[in-house]
């Protein structure tokens, strides 16, 4: 299971966790899915210099990232991430839990 917390406290802590399951490494759709909505929103933030973005951690399965001084367009980026995460943790609640501490 993919177990995605999202956090505030002056800077937005987001830490996705596991693997999904849901098929054999490599064919998976929810960690792909998963997968493409962080990868977007990180490519965005720094490619844009939408805010400070600093890894705290990265390896198989385990993602942990900071980010700080987020612009008004960042906010989006982040909303749409968490949003598309929801969004997969709904179709697919065997294999993804958010844990959403901003609302």
């Amino acid at each position: 299971m993919i177990h995605i917390t999202i956090k505030y406290d002056e800077w937005f802590d987001i830490q996705i966790e596991g693997h999904a399951g849901y098929a054999p490494k490599g064919s998976d759709i929810v960690c792909a899915a998963v997968s493409t909505l962080y990868q977007t929103m990180a490519q965005t933030i720094q490619t844009r210099s939408y805010g400070e973005m600093k890894h705290v951690r990265s390896n198989d399965g385990f993602e942990h990232v900071r980010i700080h001084d987020v612009a008004r367009e960042g906010l989006g980026v982040i909303t749409a991430f968490v949003i598309g995460c929801e969004a997969v943790s709904k179709a697919y609640p065997v294999y993804v839990t958010v844990h959403n501490e901003l609302t």
